[in-house]
């Protein structure tokens, strides 16, 4: 791993850390992606400074500082134009809300800081003269292309139950498959995450169903999936029985989702336009399946969904429209052409 991985944001705020006295690296997901050769579009940075000791080090070299989150040890310097996130060094107490510790206990080493974190993939710690601190095998999983939790998963999923959908997550963003003793424990640590505030539950979604490995994520979790969207449980699995269609509805509802643009309007549209398959499945006398009628029944079944997370209701409603018409004959007239765009409400941009 190349020091160049550390942006000069970063390097400054690292700099002017140790230059006052104190330990600093950079953490999570910039040290993540530079092993992947990737670009971070963040950085975070851990340091031994207590909060106003980083603010009074890193402001002293002209840096300003926002104090974001201090009651939890964390600042925002903004150095280069770049925000950096600084977090002196901590473990959590218990989680009693499942989202943030009750208490924070600041603690004197970065590996200590780093068992709090969720996955092995996230839990390195970068330096550019003392190269790379990994005490849980992080490096190793993102070679192998593995989510594991640190530790005890099913402690790192209590802690958080939004962890459960960002292992999800994590497996549509990287390409990885999660380890198996850890996709064990967010099956059964799901339903934590009904006790997540929707609107992370919309945003972790979204950030998954954007992501590039989209398909993959839907086809090896959906059964975790399944806790928000249990729409999914019918779609799994289900032969369609039909000449046109060689994948079972999931299977083919994961390719679809992958082919479209990676925006949030086309990628729920992919996930939701055959949602009613199940529901409008027969077979005929020829052994043939069929599903007469599923877009106009998956647009009341793609408005209930969408309607369980945070969205905007002229966002539902593009989706529905859409999933309504999804399986309809292309029009070959202007006539029926014209009908289309009424049925869309004048939309040309649908």
């Amino acid at each position: 791993m190349e020091p160049s991985v550390v942006s000069p944001g970063a390097r400054l705020v690292i700099e002017a850390l140790e230059d006052a006295g104190f330990e600093a690296w950079l953490v999570g997901g910039a040290v993540r992606d530079g092993l992947l050769g990737r670009s971070a579009s963040d950085a975070d940075v851990a340091s031994s400074a207590l909060w106003p000791q980083a603010a009074q080090a890193l402001r002293r070299r002209g840096v300003a500082v926002h104090e974001t989150g201090t009651a939890h040890g964390t600042v925002t310097a903004v150095a280069q134009r770049e925000p950096v996130e600084v977090t002196t060094f901590r473990s959590d107490g218990a989680y009693s809300d499942g989202r943030r510790p009750d208490e924070v206990r600041f603690v004197g080493s970065i590996e200590e800081d780093l068992a709090r974190r969720d996955f092995t993939v996230n839990a390195m710690a970068y330096h550019p003269q003392r190269g790379l601190c990994d005490p849980f095998g992080g490096q190793r999983d993102v070679l192998l292309g593995v989510i594991r939790a640190v530790g005890d998963p099913a402690a790192r999923f209590s802690e958080d139950g939004l962890r459960v959908l960002r292992a999800c997550r994590f497996c549509a963003q990287l390409g990885f498959t999660v380890e198996d003793g850890t996709l064990a424990a967010m099956r059964s640590c799901k339903s934590m995450v009904l006790n997540v505030a929707t609107e992370r539950v919309t945003d972790e979604l979204n950030r998954l169903l954007t992501a590039p490995s989209a398909g993959k994520a839907l086809l090896e979790t959906w059964d975790v999936l399944a806790v928000v969207l249990p729409e999914l449980v019918a779609m799994e699995g289900l032969d369609q029985r039909n000449p046109h269609h060689c994948y079972d509805v999931l299977a083919h509802t994961a390719r679809v989702v992958d082919g479209v643009a990676p925006n949030a309007l086309d990628r729920w549209l992919a996930l939701l336009h055959d949602v009613a398959k199940p529901a409008a499945f027969f077979v005929d006398e020829k052994g043939v399946g069929h599903f007469y009628g599923h877009g106009r029944l998956g647009q009341a079944m793609a408005g209930e969904v969408l309607g369980r997370f945070c969205f905007s209701r002229a966002f539902v409603d593009d989706v529905c429209r859409l999933v309504a018409i999804h399986d309809d004959a292309t029009p070959t007239t202007e006539k029926g052409a014209a009908r289309l765009v009424r049925s869309l409400g004048g939309r040309f941009d649908l």
